[in-house]
């Protein structure tokens, strides 16, 4: 996906704007306050320490930049949560496994992931409680995804 991205990119002429970098979240290998954004996008519900990488981003942040993190939340609306919850828990993995063949259980991961992670409003607690400021989320598809969007 990096390399797609690059590549993208490039081909836009957007090198000097756009910088692809692939690190460790909690330990990114950039001086401070070097970025204008940080953008994420299904990623932070895999970093072991989530605070750590938060208070990371936040380090390479200039002065009012802004992460952009858009991550799988919780559904806002019970019916939704339920039939959301069938899905992951049950159809997604018995799909995966008879696609794939895979039965190691990593179509297991993904719902598991996604239910460990902090909802809309704890994620939107934990980037205040790390120092960044004008935190706010937007759900998509009823919740199931949410853009949350903090300004250091």
């Amino acid at each position: 996906m990096l390399a797609i991205g690059s590549a993208k990119v490039q081909k836009a002429g957007l090198q000097r704007q756009v910088v692809c970098v692939q690190a460790n979240a909690e330990r990114l290998c950039v001086s401070d306050s070097v970025f204008d954004a940080v953008t994420t996008g299904f990623c932070m519900r895999n970093v072991a320490d989530l605070p750590q990488a938060l208070q990371e981003i936040k380090r390479v942040l200039k002065p009012g930049g802004r992460l952009i993190c858009l991550e799988f939340s919780r559904p806002v609306a019970g019916w939704l949560s339920r039939l959301y919850d069938w899905y992951s828990f049950t159809l997604l993995p018995w799909i995966g496994t008879k696609v794939s063949g895979d039965t190691t259980g990593v179509y297991q991961y993904l719902p598991a992931s996604i239910r460990s992670f902090p909802d809309q409003d704890g994620l939107a607690r934990l980037l205040h409680e790390v120092g960044f400021e004008k935190v706010e989320y937007h759900n998509l598809s009823g919740g199931i995804v949410a853009i949350h969007v903090a300004v250091k």
